[in-house]
């Protein structure tokens, strides 16, 4: 059986160790199609990528954002199935239908905190860096949320922050696996949901 192959987009170290730690050769660009595409952190998403004005605490780099979503339709049209990790995961989450919730309270924290599974309720500890928060489109199966934004007066609901779209077969995983080794519980819950959605 051939070993699975990851061409991590604007990635470092830390990108490459967690998915050489699941198994996973590490390649560059398209020239040997790779098994999976990974997006990764950084600015972020663009508002006008999902019709909105940007919010005063929004910082994007709208050239990074136009090159990545190039690479995303190119893998798209060789039917390669994505990753996006923390922007990388509100980047494909854009490009799969959804929006964004420009500033939140209580992730940009640098703490772990707790995710749910939604099937099984399941709890994960994960990390919280991000100050944006997924909208997913009536497109998406939301796999885990959590209690951790501190939501305005009459808009308290779950944090939504694992997120799969089958029409596009990406999951938009919003904490950080990269932060830990292979064996913590946030990389085997990312790996859990490669395996059972992406590569079912």
């Amino acid at each position: 059986m051939r070993k699975r192959s990851v061409y991590i987009v604007n990635g470092n170290g830390q990108y490459e160790r967690l998915f050489e730690g699941l198994g996973y050769d590490i390649v560059e660009g398209f020239s040997d199609t790779p098994s999976l595409i990974v997006f990764t952190g950084g600015a972020d998403v663009t508002p006008s990528m999902y019709g909105a004005r940007p919010h005063p605490r929004t910082f994007s780099d709208p050239e990074r954002d136009h090159r990545e979503r190039v690479i995303w339709l190119r893998s798209q049209d060789r039917g390669i199935p994505a990753v996006g990790i923390c922007r990388g995961g509100q980047f494909l989450n854009v490009l799969s239908g959804g929006s964004m919730y420009q500033h939140i309270q209580g992730h940009a924290t640098g703490i772990n905190h707790l995710i749910r599974d939604s099937e099984t309720g399941e709890e994960v500890m994960v990390s919280s860096t991000h100050h944006q928060m997924m909208i997913p489109s009536e497109d998406a199966i939301v796999l885990a949320t959590a209690d951790v934004v501190d939501w305005p007066l009459g808009m308290e609901q779950r944090d939504i922050e694992v997120v799969y779209y089958p029409h596009t077969n990406a999951l938009c995983f919003q904490p950080h696996p990269e932060f830990f080794a292979t064996d913590h519980p946030c990389v085997q819950y990312l790996n859990r949901c490669i395996e059972e959605r992406l590569f079912a």
